[in-house]
């Protein structure tokens, strides 16, 4: 059977595993709304703590391996050389497991001097130990995945993605209920962190199951190897961490990125006088409520990022200068389109929403109302780095992500402890790091592009029709809350709030008819 025309088109494996990878981040998403309602804020709080270490942990077992592994394997197919292609599969799964299963021990070792030195409380214990075995099972599954996407097939990263967010949340749920009943909430929230656990298992007996059924049907994987190009193991090693350290270092700058308000937060917030159970509750509500709901309209620059690399790289190649402005400025104007109502919906309704996700007496409204914009800046940090990336400018957004990073540690240490601000510093200090990386992604863009922003439709007209639909929403809330009762009221004001936005965006002329036809004719197609 001819192997090429057993591999899927490029854009159609791309489109498969973006649609599922946004869909595996959905269910991640809402997998904290049922979670808060059985373990509260203490126990979310629990949850929370270890994952940004455990992250870092999960970056660092990987290291950037999946794309080398990826590389190699696509350039030994492309050359015919099978020996060497399986010889590069053998290798990769031996390191990768070996790098992994450190990352495991390491979290199991130092999890009780972590919480020390941390300052959290003695329960996160449960949730760490919870977390720890998932690098190790994460490495296994990271192997298949780099492996097969090399031979560009992108189904079985697909269909892992998927099953490891449903086996996470149901077996977390699962035993987050089991444990609330019979041990307490510190088990509960430990139950929870396991289903990280369960989910790599779930991925990785499935892409072992595909690799298997592959290879026994001769798909993309030939049943047999060939007389093809083989090299030292040393060589192979050596080759894999050439490629994989570069491409690492931006996955472990984000990972240390968020690792600093879960290294910050408890020490500075007892620092400022808040006992520890309050501190812990406060970061249940920042880190799995407000943040979850905050990270939904992120999604587009999870999205707009995967479509640039590509578009900006191809009118690179192409040294079509005029292209690349266009692309790079469009691109802002989505942004701003699409972040701006979020941002003010988020801050008009912030209280009935959380309420309305996490249940009635649910907190973190208000930090949800502070934190609300940090959705446009994310967003824009995001696009823009992904324009350096489409430009081969890797070490810029890398170099920008360090120093917003410093400057937030700086700040979270200093302003949280003030007794006056607390946790409200970590707000500043969030705001000002993230304008700061997009301030240095922009002057670095501008460096290499040249391309006008039309400031009157890109924002002026925009935050216009935010500033109405935000007005139409909040009033709407108000008068339907006492008819129909919170829930039913911050519904049907989102709903109008959707149908204001859209109707202001044209009248204003920020969006024009004929592009509003356009996309309505696309979503017809």
């Amino acid at each position: 059977m001819n192997e090429t025309k057993q591999r899927p088109s490029y854009i159609r494996g791309a489109l498969i595993l973006t649609a599922c990878s946004i869909f595996a981040r959905f269910l991640g998403i809402f997998f904290k709304i049922p979670l808060a309602r059985i373990i509260g804020d203490y126990g979310m709080g629990l949850y929370g703590y270890p994952y940004p270490i455990y992250s870092f942990f999960v970056s660092l077992s990987v290291i950037g391996l999946p794309l080398a592994i990826s590389k190699m394997t696509s350039e030994s197919v492309s050359l015919g050389r099978s020996d060497h292609t399986h010889q590069i599969f053998r290798v990769s799964l031996v390191v990768l497991i070996g790098v992994g299963l450190l990352c495991s021990l390491l979290l199991i070792v130092f999890a009780k001097p972590l919480i020390h030195a941390l300052g959290w409380p003695e329960e996160t214990y449960y949730s760490i130990i919870g977390l720890s075995l998932t690098p190790l099972f994460v490495s296994y599954m990271a192997t298949y995945r780099g492996y097969f996407q090399g031979l560009q097939t992108m189904v079985p990263t697909a269909l892992s993605q998927i099953v490891e967010s449903v086996f996470r949340v149901v077996v977390g749920l699962v035993l987050a209920v089991y444990f609330l009943k019979t041990k307490g909430v510190a088990w509960a929230a430990g139950g929870a962190a396991f289903g990280a656990v369960a989910g790599a298992v779930g991925g990785s007996l499935l892409v072992s199951a595909i690799y298997a059924y592959y290879k026994k049907k001769n798909i993309v994987i030939p049943a047999r190897l060939g007389s093809g190009y083989s090299e030292r193991v040393q060589e192979t090693i050596k080759t894999l961490f050439v490629i994989a350290i570069p491409a690492s270092f931006a996955s472990i700058v984000v990972s240390l990125m968020n690792m600093i308000n879960s290294v910050t937060v408890a020490r500075s917030l007892q620092n400022a006088g808040i006992d520890i159970v309050t501190a812990t509750e406060i970061w249940g509500q920042l880190s799995q409520k407000v943040q979850t709901v905050i990270n939904v309209p992120m999604l587009l620059g999870v999205g707009l990022a995967a479509a640039l690399v590509p578009a900006i790289s191809e009118s690179l190649a192409t040294k079509n200068e005029g292209e690349l402005g266009e692309k790079t400025s469009s691109a802002l104007r989505t942004v701003s389109i699409v972040t701006f109502p979020a941002a003010v919906g988020l801050f008009v309704l912030a209280t009935p929403i959380i309420q309305l996700l996490f249940g009635a007496t649910s907190g973190g409204g208000e930090l949800m109302m502070y934190l609300s914009f940090t959705c446009i800046t994310t967003v824009l940090f995001i696009v823009l780095q992904a324009v350096l990336q489409g430009l081969g400018r890797m070490v810029l957004p890398i170099r920008n992500l360090a120093i917003g990073g410093v400057i937030k540690l700086i700040l979270n240490i200093t302003l949280i402890s003030k007794p006056s601000l607390h946790i409200y510093g970590l707000i500043i200090a969030t705001y000002v790091a993230e304008i700061v990386i997009v301030a240095l992604n922009y002057a670095s863009v501008k460096k290499y592009i040249r391309f006008k922003m039309d400031k009157k439709n890109a924002i002026i007209k925009p935050a216009l029709a935010s500033l109405i639909m935000g007005v139409f929403a909040y009033v709407t809330y108000g008068f339907l809350r006492p008819l129909l009762g919170s829930n039913f009221a911050v519904l049907a004001a989102i709903a109008l709030g959707v149908v204001i936005y859209l109707a202001a965006i044209v009248l204003t002329g920020a969006l024009s008819k004929e592009e509003m036809r356009s996309l309505l004719r696309r979503r017809r197609k």
